[in-house]
């Protein structure tokens, strides 16, 4: 019989938030340049989205605009998501809503994004880059 090694999970995960900070670091140097639209984050509540905003957060130009799409039946549900998330990571130091905006959507998945006609057509005339994080996670599906 063989043993298998003994995991450390803790220091598992710390290791790869490290390694997740370094990488997006260097994508997110120079990404968003003084002037430029607006930026999109799709994902913001998941693993992967929360670190992408936070650099964004960190290293955008100020006045930088932020648009985060989170799926929630209104606004004030899909803000307070996003800073249970935040704080939930230790970054809700970061998030400001005067640079945030963050708009409810039933899923990506449907047309429009499940955003309202004027919702969409204000991101088509204003978003300039996308950071698109959001994934459908499921422990039951056959991926």
């Amino acid at each position: 019989m063989t043993r298998s090694a003994v995991v450390n999970f803790k220091e598992e995960l710390k290791s790869q938030l490290e390694m997740l900070r370094k990488e997006l670091k260097e994508v997110s140097t120079g990404c968003v340049q003084v002037g430029s639209s607006a930026v999109l984050v799709t994902g913001a509540t998941g693993f992967l989205g929360v670190f992408v905003l936070a650099a964004l957060l960190k290293q955008s130009p100020t006045g930088t605009r932020i648009i985060c799409i989170v799926r929630a039946k209104s606004t004030s549900e899909a803000q307070d998501r996003l800073q249970d998330t935040m704080a939930s990571y230790g970054l809700s130091t970061l998030l400001s809503f005067e640079s945030t905006s963050v708009l409810a959507t039933a899923g990506l998945e449907l047309p429009r994004l499940g955003l309202s006609s004027q919702e969409y057509e204000t991101l088509l005339h204003e978003v300039g880059s996308i950071f698109h994080c959001a994934a459908q996670v499921s422990a039951a599906l056959p991926y």
